[in-house]
Formats: structure tokens, sequence, C-alpha cells
């Protein structure tokens, strides 16, 4: 696809016309059964958790956000009620450059599952890390994420080699390593 059609038809595509704008946080919600705190009350080694993406009702070819929101469970060892939950929303909101149109309802939903998950894991899992350290409940971190693409693993390296800057050069890989200068004190 060449930058003057400005409609892209995939993720990849979709990625190179997109600014990330903002990452905001909508609500946070914490709390634990005072009931954990007896001694007979063994926590499971398991935490329950539920990933939802909200997309926008109506595509706009300006840009769109999303809503990313992560529910974790705590539940007892000897019964199978929750005694803790931690829920963190975020608002993930792109710009969209030189799209002459929206694009497809299938289009920003895997943009959403993608690129607004991918960015807003970091903020999710710290959160889910301290609130759970905060409410006195077992250590519990999320695993860091990778894309996927079509069921497969994507190193993020290739997708920024795709990725054409608003000069149509490609960008630099940030993973790079940059080198470094020694300053003199002679």
């Amino acid at each position: 696809m060449t930058r003057s059609s400005a409609q892209p038809t995939t993720f990849v595509e979709l990625v190179s016309f997109s600014t990330l704008a903002s990452i905001d946080v909508v609500s946070i919600r914490a709390g634990r059964d005072p009931a954990f705190l007896e001694p007979s009350l063994e926590m499971s080694e398991e935490v329950q958790t539920e990933l939802t993406l909200q997309a926008p009702k109506v595509p706009r070819s300006e840009g769109t956000s999303f809503i990313v929101k992560l529910e974790c469970l705590w539940v007892a060892a000897n019964e199978s009620r929750p005694v803790a939950h931690v829920e963190v929303a975020l608002r993930v909101a792109y710009l969209f450059r030189g799209l002459s149109k929206a694009p497809s309802g299938d289009l920003l939903a895997e943009f959403g599952h993608q690129a607004a998950v991918h960015h807003a894991w970091p903020f999710l899992r710290e959160r889910v890390r301290a609130l759970s350290n905060e409410l006195g409940l077992p250590q519990f971190l999320l695993p860091l994420r990778q894309f996927q693409l079509a069921g497969k693993q994507v190193n993020p390296d290739d997708i920024l080699k795709q990725q054409p800057n608003p000069q149509g050069h490609a960008l630099p890989n940030p993973r790079k390593p940059r080198p470094t200068h020694r300053a003199s004190g002679r």
C-alpha cells in the first residue's frame, strides 16, 4: 500500500498511520474481604484474571480510543469465593494522520486487541502489582506481553521495520544500541 492511498487494510498499515496520544486512568477499584486476615484462611495460588476491551461505537478517520480493563480475583484455597479483587481500567487514545476515511470495524478491533492492549499492559501490570501489595495479598505479577498476529507471536522489531514515518523513511530501531560517547576529563 502506498501512503497516498491513505486507506490501510492491515494492522501493520494502520499502525503506520497512528500515533499514541494518551493513556489515562478511567477507574481503579480494589478491596479485600476482612476474613482474609483470619489465620485459618489460606489463599489459593491461582488468581483469576479477565481482560476486556471496549472499542469505539463509531470509527472515525481522525482517531480513536479504547477502554482496556483488567480485573483480578484472589480466591480462598478452601473455598471457591473471591476474597480480594483489583480492577483497573485505562483509556488508550490514538490519532490517525492521513486517513481518507475511518478504518473498518474488523481492522479497528484488531488494532485495539493488539496495539491498545499492548500499550496499556505495562501500566495495568504495575498497578495490579502495587495494589495487590498494598492490600497485603500474595505476590502477583502479570506476565510480559508480546504481539500476536494471526495466531503467531510477532517480534515488535519486525513491525517497526515495516512502519514508515510521515516522511516515508523506515523508523530507527529503538532496541538497537546507540553508540556511547565518553567525555574526556583531561
